[in-house]
This record gives structure tokens, C-alpha cells and sequence, in this order.
């Protein structure tokens, strides 16, 4: 029997049966959190997919830098690199920090070991490991089948090094490969880079400069002021992910390449001064670092002085032209007045850099080796470099180190012109380019002594 209150099957719900039932969603907090958990689910997923693609396709991988005690900056150990900004390569920095094969400190025996040095030029990224002028040197010194594996050549250069950073690169790093031959290639702008140029620092380094008694010594200010900021364990923080993230290599690529952009630099500006880094004052050095004492510099003064440039002898008497004349003439002199202001400054900050390449002779020396510096190639309007190069012939002979000058043997090359040598911004060599200078290295590098039964390279040879 049915009761009379039971309702019918197909009867329908009221609206307000509706409301007296249970809420079958969560509350709106709970929903916001649930929100939030897949929201992040789903961005790590796509920040990992996105990693598995770029490591796939090789893409950002060519941050190579990272903070190194003493000279600053240096190659990020064991990071595999594609590089694609200029040229391209592929491999794998080694545990030392070099753009390089694998080297044990100690040297095999009857082994010639030779250590390259510089900047983004020696480096080389912008060409396979087996195409740099540094390996085409070692296969060029191991022809025979009697020479093969006796010459080993090292490349310690970092892209953007100055001659202090190859200095001390030397004497607390290189030192233990114990090379015979060290070979410092000096790069146009070298010489205004060794004494520091404000405003143009990125990475912490050494420079260097005179000190009131005359001596030149190292230049710790910049390097330590850059060393005491939280900037430096910002930077540290990020090391990981510079060393292992793709994702986040591109990211600083991108930002590199916005630095030229007045929106995004007033952004950064603004970001940075909501996370400034704390500046505190460094502490004092208790030691200086004196690379050559006064006498020394004097005497290096002396050996590279140039030949004196008589101006002026000869009087214009300025009635003899016309009034146009009269003023392209007096614009020539206001132009010959500050190419001898800027020569004159250039030569007084190669004083400095002859110090300091006399220094690292004398380290390479003192451990039983032969320093050569070898003048790069440039463009042909490198009026101050020329003289420079004339200059460094000059300490050479004086200091009893090889010199090897590049430049006379590649072809003329324009500021705004290019040839098969170099990439087009005129810095770089192309494989064409690391093929010529490796041939006349090894050419230069056979002259020398380098007899294994004499215990290497003769540093007392001229």
C-alpha cells in the first residue's frame, strides 16, 4: 500500500529541495588553492618540457662565464656549449675551466707543453676546438710519426681577459701544467684595457696602475669593491642554474641583447632599485702586489722610448694662401694636435703594459720557460697599435723574449671591409683565418729551441 505522503517517482524536485541539499563543491578557499596547486603543475611541466626541447634542439647553450677567485672570470667547468653568435661550435669546456681537451697536471714524458693565452681571439669559440689555430699548431708540430703527441699546446684564453688577468691566470693556474713556452697574444686595445677604461667593466678583474713611488703594482680596487656586494652572491646564486638551465641561459641571452633598449634598461634600473645590493666598504689589502719597482720602470722607459716627432719647424706664413686655405690648414693642425695628445696618452699607458709584460716574462722564466707575445692582426688605420707593436720589438730584444707579429702576413683589411679571414666584425678569425696564423706559428715555433734533450725551450735564447 502506498502512503498518501510519499511523492510520485516522476515527480519533480522543488527549487527549494534545491537548497536544502548539500554543496557538492569545495569552498571557494579550498577551490583557490586547488586553482593554484595545477596552475603550478602546470607551468613546472612547461618549464620542463620546454628545458627537454632546448636541450634537444641545443639552444642556450653559450653562457660560458662564471666568477673565478683572483683573475675574476673564467670558463664555466664542464659546460657543454653551442655556440651560434658568431660562427658556430660545439664541445665541451674542461674540468680546468679551458676551452680544451682534457690535460694531466703532471707532463708526460718527453713532452714540449705550450700555453696559449688572450682573449676571445684564443679563445676561439666561433670555430671547432679541432680548427683553432692552437690545435692546428700542435698537429702541425707533430707531423712525423716520431713527433706525435711530443708537443701539447694548452689554450688557457677567456674572452674578454686584459694581460693582468693572463698574468695571474699564469701564476696561480697555468703554472702546474708546467708549459715551456707560453705564448701571450696581445690584441689591439690591450693596452687601454690593462689599465682599466670606467665604465666599461662588467665582470670583476684586476688592473693595474703606478703608485706614488713609481712602482707598478696591481690594482685591486675595482676587483674588490665588485667582490664585496651581494651583487657577487646574486651572482653565485644563479651559478646553478648558468650551469645546467637552458631555459634560463636564454633568458640572460635575451637580456644581453636588450641592454641597447632604453625601455628595458629604465625597467632593469627600476627593478634593481627595489633589490640594490648592499655595498660595504672591502676590507684592505695587506699586501701589494708590486710587479716592478720604480728602477725597473724606468729602465723599461728607456728601452722602448720612441723616436721624438719634430712639429712645428717649418712656419706658414698665412698671407701667401686664400681664406679657405687658411682654414682647411689650421683645421689639419687641430687635428694633428690631438692625434699627438692621443699618441702621447697611449704611450704613457704602454709604459705600464711593457711593465707588466715584463713581469710575466720574468715568471716564465723563473719557472724554466720562454715567454713569445704575439701581436694580432688589424685593421689597417691601427696607427697607435703599429706603434705599440714597435715598441713591444723594442722589449723584446731588451727583455730577451720572442715576438711574433701577425699582422704583415693577412691580408689588408678595412674598418668597415671584410675578407675570408675574419667574421665581419673584423675581431674574430674564421677557420681561413686560424689556418694562416697557425701556419706562421709553427713556422715561428720551429725556429726556436725547442729540443726535448735540452729540457725544453731555452729561455736564455734572444
Amino acid at each position: 500500500m502506498i502512503s498518501a505522503v510519499e511523492p510520485k517517482r516522476n515527480e519533480s524536485l522543488s527549487q527549494s529541495d534545491f537548497h536544502q541539499m548539500p554543496s557538492l563543491s569545495p569552498p571557494k578557499g579550498k577551490q583557490f588553492l586547488v586553482a593554484a596547486v595545477w596552475t603550478l603543475i602546470a607551468a613546472a611541466v612547461f618549464i620542463c618540457m620546454l628545458e627537454i626541447g632546448f636541450r634537444v634542439a641545443h639552444v642556450g647553450e653559450d653562457q660560458v662565464v662564471t666568477l673565478k677567485p683572483v683573475v675574476g672570470h673564467g670558463l664555466i667547468p664542464g659546460k657543454f656549449v653551442t655556440w651560434r653568435q658568431e660562427g658556430f661550435s660545439q664541445g665541451r669546456i674542461n674540468d680546468n675551466g679551458m676551452r680544451d681537451v682534457e690535460f694531466s697536471l703532471a707532463k708526460p714524458p718527453n713532452t714540449v707543453r705550450i700555453a696559449l693565452f688572450g682573449n676571445s681571439v684564443v679563445e676561439a669559440l666561433q670555430v671547432p676546438l679541432e680548427d683553432t689555430f692552437g690545435k692546428l699548431t700542435e698537429r702541425a708540430l707533430n707531423q712525423s710519426p716520431a713527433e706525435s703527441g711530443r708537443t701539447q699546446v694548452l689554450n688557457f684564453g677567456v674572452s674578454g681577459y686584459t694581460n693582468t688577468q693572463d698574468y695571474y691566470r699564469y701564476i696561480t693556474d697555468a703554472v702546474r701544467y708546467s708549459p715551456d713556452t707560453v705564448l701571450l697574444f696581445f690584441h689591439p686595445g690591450d693596452n687601454q684595457r690593462n689599465l682599466g677604461m670606467p665604465g666599461s667593466e662588467s665582470m670583476p678583474c684586476p688592473f693595474v696602475k703606478f703608485d706614488q713611488n713609481g712602482q707598478l703594482v696591481t690594482d685591486w680596487s675595482y676587483y674588490d669593491q665588485y667582490m664585496a656586494t651581494s651583487g657577487d652572491e646574486n651572482y653565485k646564486r644563479t651559478d646553478f642554474l648558468r650551469r645546467n638551465s637552458r631555459l634560463f641561459n636564454v633568458w640572460e641571452g635575451a637580456s644581453l641583447s636588450l641592454l641597447g633598449d632604453a625601455r628595458y634598461v629604465a625597467i632593469t634600473k627600476f627593478v634593481g632599485t627595489l633589490f640594490k645590493p648592499k655595498t660595504v666598504t672591502p676590507p684592505a689589502r695587506q699586501k701589494v702586489d708590486v710587479l716592478c719597482s720604480a728602477e725597473e720602470m724606468s729602465a723599461i722607459k728607456n728601452n722602448i722610448a720612441p723616436v721624438p716627432i719634430v712639429r712645428g719647424a717649418v712656419g706658414v706664413n698665412p698671407n701667401l694662401f686664400s681664406e679657405a686655405q687658411n682654414r682647411l690648414n689650421a683645421e689639419q693642425r687641430m687635428l694633428s694636435e690631438q692625434f699627438h695628445a692621443i699618441r702621447g696618452a697611449d704611450e704613457e699607458r704602454f709604459v705600464a703594459t711593457a711593465g707588466l709584460i715584463s713581469a710575466f716574462n720574468r715568471e716564465v722564466r723563473k719557472n724554466g720557460g720562454r715567454l713569445i707575445v704575439v701581436a694580432l692582426p688589424a685593421t689597417n688605420n691601427a696607427n697607435l697599435y703599429f706603434r705599440e707593436l714597435r715598441a713591444m720589438q723594442k722589449l723584446a730584444v731588451a727583455q730577451q723574449f720572442g715576438f711574433l707579429n701577425l699582422h704583415p702576413h693577412f691580408p689588408p683589411l678595412s674598418p668597415t671591409g671584410s675578407n675570408a679571414y675574419f667574421f665581419e666584425h673584423n675581431i674574430h678569425l674564421t677557420k681561413k683565418g686560424h689556418a694562416l696564423a697557425a701556419a706562421k706559428i709553427s713556422e715561428f715555433l720551429r725556429k726556436q729551441d725547442l729540443s726535448l734533450d735540452s729540457g725544453g725551450p731555452n729561455p736564455q735564447r734572444p
